[in-house]
């Protein structure tokens, strides 16, 4: 591409080699295009190492990558800029989500914090089979009477418990109680 199109962006990597005697600094231009092209080519993530222009680095931090970004004011002149890349989506790809699960399986430590304020490590409690096996269903659901849970009491006059088998269209209060319960005790 050629560094005098309208708009232009590039990316410039900065690789530090400490390994040498004294620290080795280095400057390479990684790419350059519009604005587009490095959101296509080059997406942000909150994903942990899914963002290719983040800060890595290896051999145990002798040697490290930063990116520096710098947008195009005219002829051969460039300005440092910050990142201007769109803000990572809530939505994970496929490759977040298989970055995702090596690092939760690497580090597994590191993802504790997260599910403190969860029930279900799976959905994050937004409902799945793991933590809603009977359907979502609530006491409200399975009982006319929320004062004595149709046990028989003065407010309700609970009738009398008609068990149904499991192909019928019908459930009857009982079976839903078993239902409920059944669900419970296979719980993993």
């Amino acid at each position: 591409m050629a560094a005098t199109m309208t708009g232009a962006y590039r990316v410039i990597r900065i690789t530090t080699d400490e390994f040498d005697t004294p620290t080795r600094v280095t400057e390479a231009q990684e790419w350059i295009g519009t604005l587009d092209e490095l959101n296509q080519r080059y997406p942000t993530s909150k994903v942990w190492g899914a963002d290719e222009l983040s800060h890595s680095e290896i051999e145990d931090g002798w040697i490290r990558f930063d990116y520096r970004f710098e947008r195009q004011i005219g002829g051969d002149q460039w300005e440092v800029i910050d990142d201007p890349r769109d803000p990572p989506s809530d939505t994970m790809t496929d490759r977040e989500r298989a970055i995702d699960d090596e690092n939760r399986r690497l580090f597994p430590g590191e993802y504790v914090h997260e599910y403190e304020d969860f029930n279900c490590l799976y959905c994050r409690d937004r409902g799945c089979p793991e933590c809603e096996p009977w359907g979502g269903m609530t006491d409200e659901d399975l009982f006319d009477c929320p004062y004595c849970y149709d046990g028989g009491c003065e407010r309700c006059q609970p009738p009398e418990p008609v068990i149904v088998s499991k192909k019928s269209p019908h459930l009857t209060r009982l079976y839903r109680v078993w239902q409920f319960f059944k669900a419970f005790r296979f719980r993993k």
